[in-house]
Order: structure tokens, then C-alpha cells, then sequence
């Protein structure tokens, strides 16, 4: 932070020179575009990297991206953005909780019993400690019910392919600030 201070200060005394000997009357307009971006990077809180949701063992690959894509691509279903990341693993990968939190919706996934949420299936979603929401679907086993606290990293359920999906995966959504963001700014697949 100090730096960048130092840098500001250094950066608008030339300025002031330049402009009081009369070589310009502006500041070149890339000192301008420096300073704010260096601005904006000390401004922006560090984003904190939470845990990849499938155990890095069973991890396989990313599927479908966030954001816009093809209604024709496998789990389009007409709609042409996607809200969340899609992933999968091995048969039943092992599926964690990005971070410590609060698991306030659960559908457990369908069986002769329980029906599941009508698109996810199975279907997991924990407010964390600083307000921001995961949401895990297409499970097809729980070990969490609402009200249970999860620790980061904590086994939360099994991959399946309950509810409206082609095949097996994960369906990962991060909510921050009441907003739908892309997951891949906060957690990071494993190599």
C-alpha cells in the first residue's frame, strides 16, 4: 500500500512540474490509465480461494463453463446462459465444501422416498461466513441436512446425475453479494 502511495504522489508531482514548466496542460493520458489501474488493484479485496468442490483424487475435468453458451450443448435445456460451473470426477467422486458454513437448503436426491429439487436432484446449499452462498446439484448421495455446519473441505455428498442433466457432475454455483458469480475466480481445479 505504501508503494503505491509513494508511486501517486511521485506520479502527480510530475504532472505538476510538466504542467507548471508548460510542456503540457493534461496528463498523458497513460499515467492516467497507471494510476488507475494501480488504484483499482489496491482497492479490490484479495479474493479469497476456497476449496475445489470435488476431491482432487476423483477429479476429472471441467464440463460446461459459466456464462453464455450453446442451447444445443448438453445441459442447455433451452436456456443460454449458465448460472453455474459444471465438473466432473470419477464414478461417485467425493464432493466438498468450497468453505466453513451454514447448510441451509437440502434436497436429498430422488429415490422411492424423496422427490429432490425439480432441476438439481440432489441438491446442497450453504451460506458461509461471509455471506456468500455455494450451491452443489446433481448429487446423488448427502451426508448433510439443513442446519449442519461444514467445515472447509468437509465430504458433503457423492456426485450423480439426479434431476435435469445428461450424465454425472457436479453443477457448482457461488453467489456473492446476492449475485450469481463465476466460480472460477474463487476456487481453482485441481492439477
Amino acid at each position: 500500500m505504501l508503494k503505491t502511495i509513494l508511486l501517486l504522489l511521485l506520479l502527480s508531482s510530475i504532472f505538476l512540474i510538466e504542467t507548471k514548466v508548460g510542456r503540457r496542460e493534461t496528463p498523458a493520458p497513460t499515467i492516467i490509465r497507471i494510476t488507475r489501474t494501480i488504484v483499482q488493484r489496491e482497492l479490490e479485496p484479495e479474493l479469497p480461494l476456497r476449496v475445489f468442490p470435488i476431491h482432487e483424487d476423483d477429479y476429472v475435468a471441467l464440463s460446461s463453463p459459466y456464462g453464455e453458451r450453446d442451447p444445443g450443448e448438453i445441459g442447455g435445456y433451452g436456456d443460454d446462459f449458465h448460472d453455474g460451473l459444471d465438473a466432473y470426477g470419477t464414478w461417485r467422486a467425493r464432493i466438498l465444501s468450497i468453505d466453513n458454513g451454514l447448510v441451509i437448503t437440502h434436497y436429498p436426491p430422488p429415490d422411492e422416498y424423496w422427490r429432490g429439487h425439480p432441476v438439481l436432484g440432489g441438491y446442497i446449499e450453504i451460506l458461509h461466513q461471509d455471506g456468500s452462498k455455494s450451491r452443489y446439484g446433481h448429487l446423488g448421495e448427502t451426508f448433510v441436512h439443513e442446519g449442519t455446519y461444514v467445515h472447509r473441505g468437509q465430504l458433503i455428498g457423492r456426485q450423480g446425475g439426479t434431476g435435469k442433466c445428461a450424465t454425472d457432475h457436479l453443477h457448482l454455483e457461488l453467489e456473492i453479494d446476492g449475485r450469481l458469480v463465476n466460480p472460477l475466480r474463487w476456487v481453482r481445479p485441481p492439477r
